[in-house]
């Protein structure tokens, strides 16, 4: 089992977090389509931080890699303890690694769903 950074919930954070998140995602991946080699493991974050079995604490990491996806001129991400200050790439990787203990199979599989999915949108207004 990964061991998760050392840092404290703030649950005002995590709901901004969250509300970034949930308004502009997918419109932030269709614009990667494509583009960006791991949108496919931001995506499987994506439904491993929205599951329901997924503990807070990972949650709240994924949320805030996420954001900075969605939001990247935001800054450092602001954090307590170890990730204090942490740019976007450096917490996507840390994001990845703490909750690969996190991650299911069905996170991954709906990723893949997912995107195939936006890509077969994609080529389909490409030829209107």
């Amino acid at each position: 089992m990964v061991r998760l950074p050392d840092f404290s919930v703030d649950s005002d954070r995590y709901a901004r977090d969250a509300e970034t998140v949930e308004r502009g995602f997918w419109t932030r991946v269709r614009e990667h389509l494509g583009v960006e080699e791991r949108l496919e493991d931001g995506v499987t974050l994506y439904y491993c931080a929205v599951d329901a079995r997924t503990p807070l604490k990972v949650k709240a990491l994924l949320m805030a890699a996420l954001a900075s996806f969605v939001m990247p001129a935001r800054g450092p991400v602001r954090l307590l303890g170890s990730l204090a200050g942490m740019n976007a790439s450096a917490l996507f990787a840390k994001a990845l690694t703490a909750a690969q203990d996190h991650v299911r199979d069905e996170h991954r599989e709906r990723a893949r769903t997912a995107l195939a999915n936006l890509r077969l949108g994609a080529r389909d207004s490409e030829g209107s």
